[in-house]
């Protein structure tokens, strides 16, 4: 009987210590992947950091151009009422000035 139940304990014992150690190899592996992982999650918080702070400078770099376009479309608006003003006073003083010619020629 010890004959036929020692060869069985071997197998078990063989077994146990491929079972051990392939415990011992998938968990140096997850330890691995774990290490990756957790490399990878902090790197991908910094890049999204430095992202958000990107994205942050150009919008405030947007927003000051078209703060610029506002005032420049501001401006335009100024500088064409003006020149209208200019021009219809420069028509009045033409009137003005055909009627003080026509007194002048008389």
């Amino acid at each position: 009987t010890a004959s036929r139940i020692w060869p069985r304990i071997e197998q078990v014992i063989n077994d146990v210590k491929k079972l051990d150690k392939a415990h011992a190899t998938t968990a140096r592996k997850l330890h691995g992947t774990k290490s990756f992982t957790d490399n990878f999650h902090q790197v991908f918080h910094i890049t999204e950091e430095e992202n958000d702070r990107r994205h942050v400078g150009h919008d405030r770099q947007f927003q000051q151009v078209e703060d610029t376009v506002s005032k420049v479309e501001r401006n335009v608006e100024d500088i064409k009422h003006v020149i209208q003003l200019q021009s219809e006073q420069l028509n009045n003083f033409d009137w003005s000035m055909g009627h003080v010619k026509t007194r002048i020629d008389n």
